[in-house]
Parts: structure tokens; sequence; C-alpha cells
């Protein structure tokens, strides 16, 4: 796909512009008096990079080296070993950009993923314990991380004894606004059924063309964003019903795009002056822990 060729350009570009560096002798180590925290992951081949090793034997890591590159520029390296482990210590309050190579070419750049659901190929590491990425999967020059390190690199240490009770009644009070406030933003994208989105469960963040958008162009792409990286497995399997008020169904060639959250549409040109209602339902999180993507249906109408 042209997308995934031009991204690939781009981290290429990014890295080399950061002063990254894909050969990999040693793990460059922070100074003594840095603050710093341990970033940790599993890089197992996903059948996507089968090959023999050097002696001879079946290649079992997706990436056989790790880098960080913040946004000064300095590059901190470090090798995944045989068991597909790797372990890197960053200084903290710093931005990062963290790839992974294999025999010295590029494999992939790590997607993070805020709170919200929106994916970037940055992070600012927050001061705190190891942050685990955990099993990290390689969907075309994305990297996919299936532990929630987002929210381990924004946790705030509780105070004990008596302020522990509050600040837990304060987290609880905070995380039922979030819900609320995610179910609200979720009517606006479109109609998810009668039962209520439950707290973290996977859904549709975005649409295009948008719900209730008009005078929308006959040529529009039709895309959906999930709040996590989904399951291209999937993607043949989902229903994606896009019908206008004639009856008629449009005929959709879905495909994921470059990034790994987001599902495109290609399609013919929609007919003019016509109000469509657009339905998908059975996709599935990459993280198989995530579930099932909440089913969604919106509706524009073209100019």
């Amino acid at each position: 796909m042209k997308t995934i060729k031009y991204k690939w350009l781009l981290t290429i570009a990014l890295l080399v512009g950061l002063g990254g560096c894909l050969s990999v002798e040693r793990e460059k180590m922070p100074s003594e008096e840095a603050i710093t925290r341990a970033v940790t992951g599993f890089v197992p081949s996903n059948g996507n990079l089968q090959g023999l090793a050097e002696d001879g034997s079946e290649e079992i890591c997706a990436a056989d080296a790790v880098h960080a590159t913040d946004t000064s520029g300095v590059t901190a390296n470090t090798l995944v070993d045989e068991n597909c482990f790797f372990s890197l210590y960053l200084e903290v309050d710093k931005t990062y950009a963290l790839s992974f190579s294999r025999d010295d070419e590029f494999v992939a750049t790590l997607l993070f993923r805020d709170s919200e659901g929106h994916g970037s190929y940055s992070l600012t590491l927050e001061e705190g314990s190891e942050l685990s990425l955990g099993e990290v999967v390689i969907v075309g020059t994305s990297a996919i991380p299936s532990d929630d390190f987002q929210a381990q690199n924004e946790a705030v240490v509780e105070n004990e004894g008596d302020e522990e009770g509050s600040d837990q009644e304060e987290s609880q009070s905070q995380g039922d606004s979030e819900a609320k406030e995610e179910a609200a933003e979720v009517g606006d994208i479109g109609d998810i059924g009668d039962v209520p989105l439950s707290s973290g469960e996977p859904h549709i963040v975005k649409t295009i063309p948008s719900n209730g958008a008009r005078n929308v162009a006959t040529s529009e792409a039709i895309m959906v964003q999930a709040s996590c990286a989904i399951d291209p497995s999937t993607v043949g399997k989902a229903y994606f019903s896009v019908g206008d008020s004639n009856g008629d169904h449009v005929i959709c060639d879905l495909e994921l795009s470059a990034s790994p959250d987001e599902i495109i549409c290609k399609h013919a040109d929609l007919l003019t002056e016509m109000a469509y209602t657009l339905n998908v339902e059975g996709l599935k999180c990459l993280d198989t822990k995530k579930g099932t993507i909440r089913s969604l249906t919106w509706h524009f109408e073209t100019k």
C-alpha cells in the first residue's frame, strides 16, 4: 500500500533527522545524575518476519535491537536478547520515538496511544517505576504494545494512611465522570445502541464523513478509527454497510490503513444529493484482552 510506503519513508526521515542510528553495538546509558526509568518489552515473531538466524536455527524475534531517540537527537540503543526481551533505561521528562530494527534494517516504529485512543509515534516519559510494553506486535511499519503503558506512564503514587481512601474515592469519581464524557462523545459520533458504553470498552472514536455531515463530496473517503489497534483478521469478516435512502448499498473494498486503528472503505463515487446510513460491526482489537469493538451506526448526506 502507498500509505505504508510513505509512512516508512517518513519514519526513516524522522529517525535520521533526529540522529538515530540502526547500527547497534551496546546500549547507551544515561548519566549517573539523571533520573531514569526502565522501559521493557517482548518482541516475538508474529509470522510476518520469519527467517533463519546466523546459526541456522529458526528466527523467533521480530527485531534484534531497539532504539529510543529524544527530541535533541540523542539515541539510546539496546539489543533484544535470545528470548526476545529488551529493556532500556531512559531519562524521564523527555520525549522519545522508539523504533525496532533487525540485521541493521528498519522494522517498525512504536505506536503510542493516549487515554482517548489517539495514536502517536512519540511519548513523553514521566517519572515512575518500570514501564512495561508487554508483547509488541508488528503490523506493517507500526509496533503495537499489548500492555496499557499509557496508564502506567500517567500513574500517580497515592499517599498512604487516611489520604489513601480519599484518593481512591476521588479517582473513582473522576473515572465515572470520564466514562460519562466518553459516552457523550461517542453519542456525537453515532448510534451505539441502547446499552451505555462501559469504561474502557473498545469503540469507534472517529468517522469520515462525520455523523450528520452534509454536502459531502461523492468521492469522499469513508473511514473509521477505533480506540484500539484493529485485528487485521477481522477486517474481511466485519459487517461494513453503506446504504442510501433508495435502499441500495455501496460496495466497500475494506482495508486496514497504515495506522492500525483505522479501516478504509474504498468505493466508487456516491450518488449526489443522497442520504446515506453506515453501520460497522464485528471488528475486534488486536489485543484479545480488549475484545470486540462496539458497533456503530451513523449518517451523512452528499451534495
